[in-house]
């Protein structure tokens, strides 16, 4: 994963998903065409487990050993649902393998991890607002200026897509900027806690 090289890392955790994240811009970027074989093999598995058309997804890359997970919104009925999708295991460290010679490969289309779907009716007012913020920091994405950004250390990603498709994300972002509280709000949506706590939380984000 890639990130500004010499900024500090901090803990933020929500129960089932802890990641380690370190401060950089208030923007999301375009999403880049590295590792699509282990993105598409992510996706692949995920949709099994919440099959149906994503009106938007954020899907977070953790580190540390932790399992990938997802959260999308749906159509359900006359309505809109949330759906979190999380894997047993690091579906990344199940990917690597050893030769004979002792020289490791990464191999995505063998790798195994097994999807946990819930899904939760959702309020269209809550839809709506998730949505916009969503879509409105999707659009917004713009490149890094600094060219240290492709130095790896370790961090998680955080990938946002909406249909056309679009996709942006971020590894990285300054603690209290919009995107660093759009973050806050996709590490609650994990639990998929009250609507009223979430509501708050994405009011907050207009200050």
């Amino acid at each position: 994963m890639r990130v500004r090289k010499g900024l500090a890392a901090i803990l933020i955790a929500a129960t089932c998903c802890a990641s380690n994240l370190a401060q950089a811009a208030d923007h999301l970027t375009p999403c880049k065409d590295t590792l699509s074989d282990y993105y598409t093999r992510v996706e692949t598995l995920m949709s099994q487990a919440a099959p149906g058309e994503a009106l938007w997804k954020v899907t977070v890359f953790p580190t540390r050993r932790q399992a990938e997970w997802s959260v999308r919104a749906t159509r359900l009925d006359d309505g809109y649902a949330l759906t979190v999708v999380r894997f047993d295991r690091s579906l990344w460290d199940a990917s690597w393998s050893a030769s004979p010679d002792n020289h490791f490969h990464r191999d995505t289309s063998t790798a195994k991890a097994e999807p946990h779907a819930i899904t939760r009716k959702i309020s269209p007012r809550l839809f709506a607002e998730l949505e916009a913020q969503i879509r409105q920091a999707v659009e917004t994405a713009r490149p890094n200026e600094n060219t240290l950004d492709d130095i790896v250390v370790d961090s998680p990603e955080f990938r946002f897509e909406t249909p056309g498709p679009r996709c942006a994300h971020t590894f990285s972002f300054d603690e209290g900027t919009r995107v660093d509280k759009l973050v806050g709000i996709v590490l609650q949506l994990c639990n998929l806690p009250a609507e009223s706590k979430l509501l708050r939380m994405l009011k907050d984000l207009e200050r």
